[in-house]
């Protein structure tokens, strides 16, 4: 065969990355092959299809014999395991019969053990390891690999001995909170749009993988809380919750999971989640903090922390220093919390507006190359042990706000009724318009006295028409007295026969 052209797919093979030996190991969970598709080869060896078939095989994989050169201990070794193999299928032929006429890999073509194949985005891998690539990722016939499933529900926490002392001292002080108030569990719920980090979050509360976490789809549909119990008895429990948007827009079924979800809950903290490395809110952010206020009650933020994840020295925008940008992101959806509790009456006690308080702010990374100290602590820029500031900046406000929040979904949906917001002011309203009304008919009865379109009047027929709109007036109010006085008449006389018949009835 010709040398192959540069650019091709052969030509690419032969400057691709090659493996150290013949036969290495492949790490195949990092990788898909679902569209590569060997067919077997059935042709007995010598027949001229078998040599076609070969010839043509050797075009199509990448071989450079060069490259691979085998050491004595590598080839005593290989002679060790071709003993091996021979004695396995002596014994095997004494009791089943004789082999196929094939090779060691079932589907595979004889004489490719030891041939690499080129696999664009991976590399060159073995071709004997092919079948266990295609009954690794659900080819060959073997059994389907089965999803993993997030560890719901209450448990026992195993790895809270995994976690570093200092994060353990952390949660070791929400214990000695609750006991102190009477309680036994401190639960926290996790709210924000897709994507943030919830679920990672979850998994670096508990130093366990208890949620599934994916970098390319949304792997929570609902709800779902882990509750972990430490030996004492106290529970500690995390809520994590789906995206509250789909696609573009707030998903009010997904809003009315969550409420059921905490439906009588005492939720002791909210960490409402986004990413730090997003450089302004949008329409988005504002439906989605609107949407949370309305459902769930403007109260809900005195019990919440900002939280943001991706916290790396490149989350700012470029040029913008990190302790600026830490300041002026929180700040971003902070001011729309505030616009959302002043449009939902959140913080009014007794009719007054009482002053927010303020927003606590956490930042997170839970990558696994995230910096750690000498203790085994996730550092942010800083310095910061997050897990264990997270877990101290709940205690701080469990304790400032003094009790747990819990769902009112009727006085939620109150404060979100527009037609009850701000009733108070009616009677000022009404009031004002009384005033205003009486104002304009003064007005209006001088302009008539004062002068016409003609002009103003000389002041003697200004006292003549004066006097002439005054008898006219008294005049009205003796018409409307007399009015009423025979509505009163008719109302009497009417009660009489209404009597009277009444009497006859009787009779």
């Amino acid at each position: 065969m010709g040398e192959p052209a540069p650019g091709s797919y052969h030509d690419q093979g032969r400057y691709a990355p090659q493996f150290e030996e013949v036969g290495s190991d492949v790490d195949h969970e990092e990788y898909e092959a679902s569209n590569l598709n060997v067919e077997a080869v059935s042709d007995p060896p010598g027949s001229e299809e078998e040599g076609q078939r070969q010839a043509t095989l050797e075009e199509l994989l990448i071989v450079d014999e060069e490259e691979y050169e085998i050491t004595g201990d590598e080839e005593e070794e290989e002679e060790e395991e071709e003993e091996e193999e021979e004695e396995e299928e002596e014994d095997s032929e004494g009791e089943t019969g004789p082999p196929a006429a094939s090779t060691g890999r079932p589907g595979l073509p004889p004489g490719s053990e030891g041939i690499n194949i080129y696999i664009p985005g991976i590399g060159n891998v073995p071709l004997s390891s092919l079948g266990q690539l295609t009954q690794q990722f659900g080819g060959g016939g073997g059994p389907p690999r089965q999803a993993p499933q997030p560890e719901v529900g209450e448990r026992a926490w195993a790895g809270f001995r995994q976690l570093p002392e200092p994060t353990q001292s952390a949660i070791l002080g929400l214990t000695v909170d609750a006991h102190a108030r009477g309680d036994e569990e401190f639960t926290l719920l996790l709210l924000g749009k897709g994507g943030v980090g919830k679920s990672a979050t979850v998994n670096s509360l508990l130093g366990e993988r208890a949620a599934i976490v994916s970098g390319f789809q949304a792997t929570t549909n609902r709800p779902a809380a882990y509750t972990r119990t430490l030996p004492d008895g106290f529970r500690f429990t995390v809520i994590d919750t789906p995206s509250l948007l789909e696609q573009d827009a707030v998903s009010t079924m997904r809003l009315e999971g969550v409420a059921e979800a905490i439906r009588d809950t005492p939720i002791d903290a909210v960490l409402y989640l986004d990413r730090l490395d997003v450089y302004a809110t949008d329409g988005t952010d504002e439906q989605l903090v609107d949407a949370i206020t309305a459902h769930f009650g403007a109260d809900i933020w005195d019990q919440a922390v900002l939280g943001f994840t991706r916290a790396t020295p490149e989350a700012p925008p470029l040029g913008t220093d990190f302790a600026a940008w830490v300041e002026q992101r929180p700040a971003q959806l902070a001011a729309l919390v505030r616009k959302a509790q002043a449009r939902y009456g959140g913080g009014r006690q007794g009719g007054k507006a009482a002053p927010a308080p303020a927003l606590p702010v956490a930042l997170l990374e839970n990558h696994s190359a995230c910096p750690q100290n000498g203790e085994g602590e996730r550092l942010v820029p800083g310095g910061v042990a997050w897990v264990s500031a997270l877990v101290r900046a709940l205690r701080e406000l469990r304790h400032a706000r003094g009790g747990a929040w819990r769902h009112d979904a009727v006085a939620a949906a109150r404060a979100a009724n527009p037609d009850r917001r701000r009733k108070w002011l009616i009677p000022l309203v009404l009031a004002a318009q009384v005033a205003l009304k009486l104002l304009l008919d003064r007005v209006l009865e001088w302009d008539q006295v004062a002068g016409d379109e003609d002009g103003p009047f000389d002041p003697q027929t200004v006292r003549e028409r004066a006097r002439e709109l005054q008898a006219r007036k008294a005049l009205l109010r003796k018409q409307a007295l007399a009015q009423k006085r025979r509505l009163a008449r008719g109302k009497a006389e009417m009660a009489k026969l209404a009597r009277g018949e009444v009497d006859n009835d009787d009779e």
